[in-house]
C-alpha cells in the first residue's frame, strides 16, 4: 500500500467534515459547528482561508481509501522575517495510524511551504 497527498476537492467537504468531527472528539471536544458549507465556503476556491491535503492509501489494485487531511494556512515571522505555512489540523484515520500518512502529509505541506518562498512549519 501507498499513500499519495493531493489537494482537497469539493467532492472531499462530507469526508473532511466527518474526519474533522473524529479528530475533535478525540481531543476531547465538542464536535460542533464545521460543516460541509463552512468547508466549501473557507477551503476550496480562489479564496480560501485555508489549504487542506488530503491523503489517500492506494493498494495493489489500485482501489482507493481517505486515510487522513491535513489543513494549513500562510504565516509570517516579523522577528524571522521569514515565510512560513501554520497547520491547523493533522489526522490519520485510525486504520491506517503508525503507518507514514502524518509524516506523508507533513513532507507535502512542507514542499508546498518551501515552493513559495518558506523556511518553516508551526502547529
Amino acid at each position: 500500500m501507498r499513500f499519495e497527498i493531493r489537494d482537497a476537492t469539493a467532492a472531499d467537504a462530507e469526508r473532511v467534515v466527518a474526519m474533522w468531527h473524529r479528530l475533535t472528539e478525540d481531543e476531547g471536544g465538542d464536535a460542533k459547528g464545521f460543516t460541509a458549507e463552512i468547508f466549501l465556503r473557507d477551503g476550496i476556491g480562489p479564496d480560501a482561508a485555508f489549504s487542506c491535503l488530503i491523503a489517500e492509501a492506494v493498494d495493489a489494485e489500485g482501489a482507493r481509501s481517505t486515510a487522513g487531511y491535513l489543513t494549513m494556512l500562510p504565516h509570517y515571522d516579523s522577528d524571522a522575517l521569514a515565510r512560513g505555512s501554520h497547520v491547523c489540523d493533522l489526522y490519520t484515520e485510525r486504520g491506517f495510524r503508525r503507518r507514514g500518512v502524518a509524516k506523508a502529509l507533513l513532507a507535502e505541506a512542507a514542499r508546498r511551504t518551501a515552493a513559495r518562498g518558506g523556511v518553516f512549519l508551526t502547529w
